[in-house]
């Protein structure tokens, strides 16, 4: 457990410590760590440490670690950024490694918002133009408030 085995797959890298990422959380079953652009501060990416490719592939066991995981996550969440509510997403489009973004949101339109999401070719993508392009400092001081 802890070795994801697809070579090509970025989230796979980020569990192996090939490649840097700012991490949050880490068990024996998965990571958290924050999205290279984020919809708010406080947005992670929770991601199984076994590759599989879609959410339903993924064990029983290990989709209610991933939703116990979520739920704490989610309450560290609300305590230390006080949004209205605490949203989750689970589409895979972008990475084809199973993953849930969790997203502290202000306003019910964050996540549905013309201004964060575009359809292109029937796909929901986030808009890179409108999303947070945090400093390192900025990242380390969210995950300095969440690990706290």
């Amino acid at each position: 457990m802890g070795i994801c085995k697809d070579k090509n797959c970025n989230f796979c890298k980020i569990v192996n410590g090939e490649l840097a990422s700012y991490k949050v959380f880490e068990d024996e079953l998965c990571v958290a760590f924050l999205p290279l652009r984020a919809i708010n501060p406080g947005h992670l990416i929770l991601s199984p440490k076994d590759h599989a490719e879609d959410y339903y592939l993924l064990s029983n066991e290990l989709t209610v670690h991933l939703a116990i995981t979520a739920k704490f996550l989610s309450a560290k969440i609300k305590q230390k950024f006080s949004p209205v509510k605490v949203g989750y997403a689970v589409a895979g489009f972008e990475v084809t490694h199973a993953h849930m973004h969790i997203i502290p949101l202000h306003n019910m339109h964050e996540i549905t918002s013309s201004a964060y999401t575009v359809i292109e070719n029937g796909v929901i993508q986030f808009r890179p133009e409108n999303l947070l392009n945090l400093s390192d400092q900025e990242k380390q001081q969210i995950i300095k408030k969440l690990k706290g």
